[in-house]
This record gives C-alpha cells, structure tokens and sequence, in this order.
C-alpha cells in the first residue's frame, strides 16, 4: 500500500501549490479534540459513521483504520470502539445541556422508552413550528432538539404535569404536543393546560390506527380463535417435520402495532398447503401424505385468517 501512494507522493511535489480552502482542511484534520489523542476529522468519522451510516462501534472503530490507510498510505493505531462511544456521549450530553431558546411555537413530541427494570425515561423532543413548516420532506430526527430526557422510577398525571409545566418555564409554552395520549402523559398535560396557554394535543398516527385496530379486533370472534389455534399449532409442530414453520411468538407490549407477522404467517401456511394441493409433481399418495403433515396446522385459520388481512 505504501509503495503504492509513492508515486502519487512524487507528483504531488510539482503540483500547484493548494488553496487557503485545502489549507484550512490540513489544518482542521491535524487539530486535537480537547481531551483526547485525536484528531477533530478522525473523531468527526467515526461518529458519523455510527449516526448517518448505522454502523456499530467496532465497525466505525476498523473503518477509520481502513481509511487511513487507503489516503494517506499508511497504518494508523485509530481509536478503539470504546473512544467511538465516548465521543458519542459527549456530543449528546452537550445537545442535553446546551442553551436553547424560549419561543411560543415549539411543538413537543413527548414518549416514554420501554421500562428497565424499575425504571422507563421520558424523552421530549421540539421543533419550532416554523421550521417544520418550511420542510419539504418527512420530518426527521435531526430535525429535533432534546428538551428533555429523564429518568423515572414512576409516571403519573401529577408527576408529569409538574415536569411538563417546568419546561414550559424554560423553553416556552408549545404551541402542540404529539404524544400516544398514555394516561399519565395525558394527565400531565391536563396540569399544563389550566393555564392560558393551551396547546394543541394531537396523536401520533401509529397509535391512533393501533387503537382503532383493537377496536375492531375486539369485537371479532374470529381473530380471538385464530390467536388461540396458532399459539397451539406452534406446541403441535415442535420437534416435528414442520418445526420450521412456527407461528410468531405474540408480542407482549404494543401487540396491535406488530400484528403483520402474525398474519403473514397465516397467509403463507394457506399458500404452502394451496401449493401442496395444486403441484402436478406429486402423484395423488404423496400429495395427500403432505396434506397430513400440516394437519398439525389448525383448519380454522383458513376462515380467520382472512379476518386480519381484511383488517391490516
């Protein structure tokens, strides 16, 4: 590789001498980040590699390394995956921390994450409306800032209002807040909204087409016995010749919002036994000897099936 980059190094020796724009690049590659052995363009890779190419700590640690010695012809000791995170962690201490300003037209996505343990953590992100109005595209997540990220052992209307009425204190009353309209972040903002300034409450789409769902799922029979038969088949099909084609396991939290793969199996068990059926490659034994073995297969999921794909 070193040998390589030798010739190109010999011609860069008669090229035109570089522009103050190509210089002031020189010079930010070779500047230390406060704290650390690093360059601020080392640093500066590794942590878009991991926010805008999704790759993992120890892929942005060997990229950097890769790169390194592809340009500049030489191996270089770059940081570890552990560095990649540090760094990480400073950029979003500082988005928490740093100075935002106090306006009249934020609007406030708020949620809670999965609880841990004994403890879940509420996250509000903002965006000035006007702002988002001049977006000509889908609305993003580094179109947001963090207002808030708190950990808490409990939520209630009570406690989240005086959260809610806090940070209006510090940022500005919002002008909407998008929310899943859980009991204690409607609550919360039942304590925000006694006052003048009433924001605009809205739900998020996932959520409200998830509650309409469960509405509807609720009141058909059909979909409770199909829950019901496929949980059984996958009991029937373990340790058999048909133990690859389990049913999904339920989800236990947000189970109207992942009911794709539930039907989609259904789905695909009615196409394998429809194939089955209609193969001219099977004579009539064994085409009836495969239609056995998916007996395991409850029937009823030919009716029910089709009771969650009319749905979703």
């Amino acid at each position: 590789m070193i040998l390589w980059r030798q010739p190109i190094a010999d011609e860069l020796c008669l090229a035109p001498q570089p522009s103050e724009q190509q210089l002031s690049i020189v010079s930010f590659s070779e500047r230390r980040v406060r704290g650390s052995s690093f360059p601020v363009l080392i640093v500066l890779m590794g942590l878009q590699l991991m926010l805008r190419a999704a790759t993992s700590l120890r892929g942005a640690a060997k990229s950097i390394e890769i790169s390194e010695e592809i340009y500049r012809g030489r191996l270089l000791a770059g940081p570890c995956h552990n560095t990649v995170r540090n760094h990480l962690l400073r950029i979003g201490l500082y988005e928490l921390n740093r100075a935002k300003a106090k306006l009249t037209d934020w609007v406030w996505i708020v949620d809670h994450t999965i609880q841990v343990g004994h403890q879940l953590c509420m996250v509000v992100l903002g965006i000035p409306l006007s702002e988002f109005q001049q977006l000509r595209r889908p609305l993003q997540c580094t179109d947001m800032q963090v207002l808030e990220m708190l950990p808490m052992e409990k939520s209630n209307g009570e406690i989240m209002g005086g959260h809610f009425t806090d940070l209006a204190s510090r940022y500005g009353h919002p002008m909407a807040v998008v929310s899943d309209e859980g009991s204690d972040i409607s609550g919360g903002f039942n304590v925000l909204c006694l006052g003048e300034h009433a924001p605009v409450r809205c739900i998020d789409i996932v959520h409200k087409i998830s509650r309409l769902i469960k509405k509807i799922l609720e009141r058909q029979e059909k979909w409770g016995e199909y829950r019901k038969q496929s949980c059984a088949t996958g009991n029937r099909l373990r340790q058999s010749k048909l133990g690859h084609l389990p049913p999904p396991k339920p989800k236990t939290k947000a189970r109207h919002m992942n009911l794709g793969p539930e039907i989609q199996w259904g789905v695909g068990i009615l196409l394998l036994r429809d194939g089955i059926a209609k193969n001219l490659n099977y004579d009539d034994e064994q085409r009836q000897k495969l239609l056995d073995s998916t007996a395991a297969i409850p029937g009823g999921v030919k009716n029910t099936v089709f009771c969650g794909v009319g749905i979703c």
